[in-house]
Parts: C-alpha cells; sequence; structure tokens
C-alpha cells in the first residue's frame, strides 16, 4: 500500500515531465481519497526569446529551442538533461 498524502503540491515540475500520463497517474495513487492535487505550469522558460537586436546571443537561444523541440524524442532515446526527465513507473 503506498503511502497517501492528503496534499500534493506540484509547482513548476509538469512542464519538465515527457510522460505526463505516468506522472498524474503514480499522483493519484499516493493521494488520499479526499485529498487535494495542486499544480502549477508555467511554460515560460520553454517560450523563444529571440532578440533580433542582439545576435550575439542567437546561438544560445536557438540551441535551447532546437534541444526542446527535441527533448522529447531524445528523452525516449534515453539522453536526459537534467531538468527533463521521465517519470520513473
Amino acid at each position: 500500500m503506498p503511502f497517501l498524502a492528503d496534499y500534493i503540491v506540484s509547482f513548476s515540475v509538469f512542464e519538465h515531465v515527457y510522460d505526463r500520463l505516468a506522472y498524474l497517474q503514480t499522483a493519484k495513487t499516493h493521494l488520499a481519497e479526499d485529498g487535494i492535487f495542486y499544480l502549477n505550469y508555467d511554460d515560460g522558460h520553454f517560450r523563444n526569446m529571440l532578440d533580433l537586436n542582439a545576435p550575439r546571443a542567437w546561438p544560445v537561444t536557438l540551441r535551447v529551442w532546437l534541444h526542446n523541440l527535441l527533448s522529447s524524442s531524445l528523452a525516449k532515446l534515453g539522453w536526459k538533461a537534467q531538468f527533463q526527465r521521465r517519470v520513473p513507473r
């Protein structure tokens, strides 16, 4: 029997999870029947902020954009960034 929590707070985590269904299912298994699950989603750091007036910053911005574009596929292949990991089952 898993530990049952009265509250689960997921603050700015969901945007880093690839297998979101498994994440939510795992939270549900640990939530008491009358428990509350708080979910905050912030995609702001995944937005592409290419400043046309700062071309020297383009390589970093484009690298982040490309990583975010490919990260789901890369995670499925086992290559995971520090904050972009699949949820362990």
